[in-house]
């Protein structure tokens, strides 16, 4: 029913809508829908099912007659093959591209991004004059809590400043902002009970709070941490992933997505943490119920789903390899 010619359209990625190219119905075209699938980072079996949605949502509208795109996007938004059907040269460019993100989460790597965008976006611009042309920000700032901290954009975007023990070093997430009926964004409390928590904070990112609090202009205790330049709250992702892309670039790293950012926090929780790989008795393994409480999870099974792979287990395959050879030479 609302689907019309005028309307704008909003692809969600679990609580975050996406906006496609921030165009109106009867302006999309195929290309329009395939990038914002293709920039999203989904999985291939994600992607296929958000193609075939919206493959059905477009065709319903028109066949309903409730919008007629210049350019029928549903006769060119192709459903993606079963990864069954992928070619050798594809597995080999779908293999690259793991090892592409796993060098992009080296930490020198991801602080060189956030640094970066520190230094460009967080500071003042003043004319020769000495007039400012633009305020300090806190683009690098919001880059740099989310890798160090593992928060959901949501749960970032609706963090105020009472939630952030300075002297404690930690966080308390309590709340998480969500796209809601009505075409709003709203505070509400996060969806699952594991995602109240409290994370701790590491000496650099305090300092670097203490330094946005110090200039924000708006830093009482139930005002938002971060916001965009113009002193707005977060809300649509897609200004500060631009800006994410274009740190990517100038430090000479691969295009990383925001979520990503999550991903990294993760990645250093199992490498400093070294949690088992056996899955078999998760619910008594500590590290990972560890690993799992700061990530926000409902079960450590989630965790343990995403992230296991994260583990370098050369050690152990070579120690399976020594035995298989062992036994194989007994006579």
């Amino acid at each position: 029913r609302t689907l019309t010619n005028d309307a704008r359209v909003w692809l969600f990625d679990g609580d975050e809508p996406r906006s496609i190219a921030k165009l109106k119905c009867k302006s999309i075209t195929s290309a329009d829908l395939i990038a914002i699938i293709d920039d999203a980072g989904w999985s291939v079996d994600n992607a296929r099912k958000k193609r075939a949605a919206l493959r059905g949502v477009f065709q319903a509208a028109e066949d309903m007659k409730r919008c007629l795109p210049a350019n029928r996007p549903t006769e060119s938004v192709h459903l993606e093959n079963s990864k069954y059907d992928k070619t050798e040269a594809e597995i080999e460019e779908d293999a690259a591209a793991e090892r592409q993100m796993i060098a992009a989460f080296e930490p020198a790597n991801i602080r060189s991004i956030y640094e970066h965008a520190i230094a460009t976006h967080d500071v003042p611009v003043v004319d020769k004059d000495g007039d400012v042309l633009r305020q300090a920000g806190c683009v690098g700032l919001t880059m740099m809590f989310a890798a160090l901290t593992g928060l959901r954009w949501g749960e970032q975007a609706a963090l105020k400043w009472k939630n952030v023990d300075l002297d404690k070093r930690r966080v308390n997430v309590m709340t998480s902002m969500r796209w809601a009926e009505g075409g709003s964004w709203a505070v509400n409390v996060p969806k699952r009970t594991a995602s109240v928590r409290t994370v701790p904070l590491t000496h650099d990112l305090v300092a670097a709070l203490k330094a946005w609090k110090l200039r924000s202009p708006s830093s009482a205790a139930e005002d938002r941490v971060f916001m965009v330049a113009e002193g707005e709250p977060l809300t649509d992702s897609s200004y500060h992933l631009r800006l994410l892309h274009r740190s990517c670039d100038a430090v000479d790293s691969i295009r990383i997505r925001w979520h990503w950012l999550r991903h990294f926090y993760a990645s250093v929780l199992v490498d400093a943490y070294r949690p088992s790989s056996d899955k078999n008795d998760l619910s008594n393994d500590r590290t990972w119920n560890k690993i799992s409480r700061l990530m926000g999870h409902a079960n450590v099974q989630i965790t343990f789903k995403h992230y296991v792979h994260y583990l370098d287990d050369c050690e152990a395959d070579e120690e399976l390899a020594d035995v298989l050879e062992a036994q194989m030479n007994r006579r």
